[in-house]
């Protein structure tokens, strides 16, 4: 599975996080005591029910399999629907600067008459026009924490916003570029 999508955008890489990787972000990074305690609690009931009655065993099942899928998709699409989390899977570019972290959102330009298919790369003519639906930008004081993985970064925003910006290597034309806002996020985050 992909883990991301890049587009080109007037010279700038446009990026969107795959869902399964913005679903596994969200509930291990935000439910992560969620998920510990269903766990314990099946766990509970496993023992339980395989030395005392098998009715916990099932208890223990239906736990797991029935209302758990309901509360992690609840707990997901509380957080995934946000404005300030939302455009990570959608296709956005991203600007760092010494003012903050600018987003902005994108989708195909469907104007009538146009045509949407996807244009193959040996014809320029039929290249694909993106319209902007949004623009927001993170001040560097929204950051609340910065997390750096092989070719990606994950930057948890403060309270009362719920949610985060992944800021993929692919995002910026050069990886100098990428290591220009990876030093200046880390001195920010210092501060």
């Amino acid at each position: 599975m992909k883990e991301e999508e890049v587009i080109w955008v007037e010279g700038r890489p446009g990026v969107r996080m795959s869902a399964f990787r913005m679903a596994r972000i969200l509930i291990f990074r935000r439910h992560k005591r969620l998920l510990i305690l269903i766990g314990l609690i099946f766990l509970a009931s496993l023992i339980t029910g395989l030395t005392v009655d098998l009715r916990w065993l099932l208890a223990g099942f239906f736990l797991l399999l029935v209302l758990s899928p309901a509360i992690l998709a609840f707990t997901f699409y509380s957080d995934a629907l946000r404005p300030e989390c939302m455009f990570n899977s959608l296709y956005h570019t991203i600007d760092c600067t010494e003012n903050g972290i600018t987003i902005i959102t994108l989708v195909k330009n469907d104007e009538e008459g146009a045509e949407t298919e996807t244009a193959s790369p040996e014809s320029e003519t039929d290249l694909i026009t993106w319209r902007v639906v949004g623009r927001r930008t993170f001040e560097l004081r929204e950051l609340k924490s910065l997390e750096l993985f092989p070719e990606e970064m994950i930057v948890t925003l403060r309270d009362p916003l719920r949610g985060f910006i992944w800021i993929p290597e692919a995002a910026f034309p050069t990886d100098e570029e990428y290591n220009r806002t990876v030093a200046m996020l880390r001195k920010c985050q210092n501060r």
